[in-house]
């Protein structure tokens, strides 16, 4: 629902939180009229809540339906663009602008008008109930979103499980990695461990040279990949990899996206202690991946603290009971939240939808102490979330082939 400029706002100083604060706060020959409005449209909409939105009192049921605010000389009623555009011939007589009807204080209030304006906004706009996502939705979103971001290649993603053994069969490294994601010729180097005993050795460099290998096999031209402070961002930089988004995490240590592209001459690093060469780089299997993931655990858990996870799996559905839109998100505890997938279907495009699903998100971080929001686009989909406030920390140039991807965040 959009929504015009908020002419003739109260300008007064201290914060408004309820419609009777802001009543309270207009010229004492207004507010009999406000208070007249106000209890039009609640007789209207009964079951609309109250709040302050956008500095106006507002009526609420699940997102904002109808805002109204004092002038000097009229009221202002925002039901927004589409009920102007409806109501057209029943405004006539009154200063309409997009989304904005001026009301004069001289002129007696028009009860049924206002009424059938509110009962019609609360017909479009609160139409919505949220949910949990079932796990068949969420897997659907997953499919809708992967029709929407642009391919390179049809083949499936596949999973990349690299170890090294010691003489006894025991791993003492290797690496986790995800090939095709999104249909992109791309590797994603989720995890790469080296046991303490045998770094510096040569192993992590086996590891990397191995994985670009199969990259470039599988016809893959990046290769991505993330590391904090306390890691490893001098090893793969020495590797030919580059830093393309930087964060710093709320204990202190800052996190890297890296990025390597295969297609473009990068000189070999040759370590200087290669005596980890009488070993082999091997194929792996879900065991051996959980082996590598619990070194990665260990070593991090030194510096990481361990945060209490909030998942937010939500849907919308529309006024007939069925799937309209959903968001698949996370907030760590005291840290920071995570927008991993949403998704709104075509017809709901372009009202509101996504917004206040994000905003839903971002309440939900607050309530659990998270200072910052993150999420990731594409060009694609990269003005959406910079319209609701998000701003660039990091960009993946040509990945995939032609476009560009964005990691974002948004300081709550």
């Amino acid at each position: 629902m959009a929504l015009t400029s908020h002419e003739g706002q109260d300008r007064q100083s201290g914060k408004i939180e309820t419609l009777d604060q802001y009543i309270e706060k207009q010229d004492e020959a207004v507010r009999p009229y406000l208070n007249k409005v106000r209890q039009i449209i609640h007789s209207a909409i009964p079951d609309a809540q109250e709040r302050i939105s956008w500095s106006m009192p507002t009526f609420w049921k699940g997102r904002n339906i109808i805002h109204f605010a004092a002038s000097k000389k009229h009221l202002g009623l925002y039901p927004g663009g589409e009920a102007t555009t409806v109501f057209a011939e029943k405004l006539v007589g009154y200063d309409v602008s997009k989304g904005t009807i001026r009301i004069p204080y001289a002129k007696p209030i028009p009860k049924d008008l206002i009424s059938e304006i509110a009962i019609w906004c609360y017909k479009q706009y609160a139409k919505y109930e949220i949910e949990d996502l079932t796990t068949e939705e969420a897997e659907y979103i997953g499919e809708k979103i992967n029709e929407i971001v642009p391919h390179e290649v049809d083949a499936d993603e596949e999973e990349l499980v690299l170890k090294i053994e010691d003489e006894n069969g025991k791993i003492i490294g290797g690496c986790i990695a995800q090939v095709y994601e999104y249909h992109w010729l791309r590797v994603l180097l989720e995890e790469l461990w080296v046991d303490e005993r045998y770094r510096h050795q040569g192993l992590g460099s086996m590891i990397i040279r191995e994985v670009e290998r199969i990259a470039r096999e599988k016809g893959c031209r990046v290769v991505t990949l993330g590391t904090a402070s306390y890691m490893a961002r001098p090893f793969y930089e020495k590797h030919g990899y580059t830093v393309f988004t930087t964060l710093k995490e709320p204990n202190g240590y800052i996190s890297y996206s890296l990025v390597k592209y295969l297609d473009r001459y990068t000189p070999e690093y040759v370590p200087t202690n290669n005596s980890g060469s009488r070993f082999k780089v091997l194929l792996g299997n879900e065991d051996d991946a959980d082996i590598i993931e619990n070194g990665i655990d260990t070593y991090s858990e030194a510096y990481e603290p361990e945060y209490e996870r909030v998942d937010y799996y939500k849907k919308i559905l529309d006024k007939e009971g069925k799937f309209a839109a959903g968001v698949i998100a996370d907030v760590e505890k005291g840290a920071n939240g995570f927008v991993d997938a949403l998704f709104v279907e075509e017809p709901l495009r372009n009202k509101g939808v996504g917004s206040f699903l994000l905003k839903e998100v971002e309440k939900l971080a607050k309530e659990n102490g998270a200072s910052m929001i993150m999420t990731s686009a594409g060009d694609w989909n990269v003005d959406f979330f910079r319209k609701n406030g998000y701003l660039l920390r990091g960009e993946l140039k040509d990945v995939p082939k032609g476009h560009n991807c964005y990691e974002l965040y948004k300081v709550l």
